[in-house]
């Protein structure tokens, strides 16, 4: 997969290109600010960087007329929607961030971010799936491409999932525990299980967990639709 590549201006020079990593590195450097001017390929005009980018600091400023005001190219369009929340993504520009940010925790993810990472995930896992149906065929258990995506997508989906919670205010621990629920109640119908070789009381046990579970998934669905806060939190 080839991995966006970024410029940007400096004194009035543009720099590049990039990857993201080293964007980010420069943020940390405050070489690059929140109204530092970035471009990629696909983008229709140089754009602030905090549109892409989490950045504590506060929003740039907007015009009476909603657009950030720039002495090198005039008025940058940005919308006035977006003001200091995370950044909304197109299709592969968020499967690029998530793998970029394999393991980032910290942060913020707007919808379009985790849900493209989403719909890529489940397209990617059909692709996958038709891989080995073709090559190991339909009554053969073993699927090791399919099976290979979904461990190295496996942190990049967690990470974005606390990010997109950190959008809307929530510790992303939210999601951690979902993970957590399910590891614990597979250990505790396990112990059931072998203390009731009959079955007597496991069932229902196993059934009430499972309505806890699919309690807890929607409300964590709900959360990840939820509209991220407009201005900086306390997570970016």
């Amino acid at each position: 997969m080839s991995v966006a590549l970024w410029y940007y201006v400096e004194n009035g020079t543009s720099i590049g290109p990039v990857e993201g990593t080293e964007i980010e590195r420069l943020i940390g450097l405050t070489t690059i600010t929140s109204d530092t001017l970035v471009w990629q390929v696909g983008m229709q005009d140089w754009m602030v960087a905090s549109q892409h980018f989490s950045f504590a600091g506060t929003p740039p400023p907007l015009n009476q007329r909603g657009f950030v005001q720039d002495g090198l190219l005039g008025e940058t369009r940005i919308p006035t929607a977006i003001n200091g929340g995370a950044p909304p993504r197109a299709f592969c520009e968020a499967i690029s961030v998530c793998f970029l940010k394999y393991v980032g925790f910290s942060g913020r993810a707007s919808r379009s971010e985790f849900w493209y990472w989403v719909l890529f995930s489940i397209l990617a896992g059909i692709v996958t799936g038709l891989i080995d149906l073709v090559f190991f065929g339909v009554d053969n258990d073993f699927s090791p491409i399919n099976s290979l995506f979904s461990l190295a997508t496996f942190m990049p989906s967690l990470a974005v999932a606390f990010r997109r919670l950190h959008d809307t205010g929530r510790s992303g621990w939210w999601a951690g525990g979902y993970f957590l629920v399910i590891i614990v109640g597979v250990i505790l119908v396990g112990f059931a299980a072998a203390g009731n070789p009959n079955g007597d009381g496991m069932f229902a046990f196993a059934g009430l967990f499972g309505l806890g579970v699919l309690g807890y998934t929607v409300m964590l669905i709900v959360f990840y639709c939820l509209k991220g806060h407009s201005e900086p939190n306390k997570y970016g």
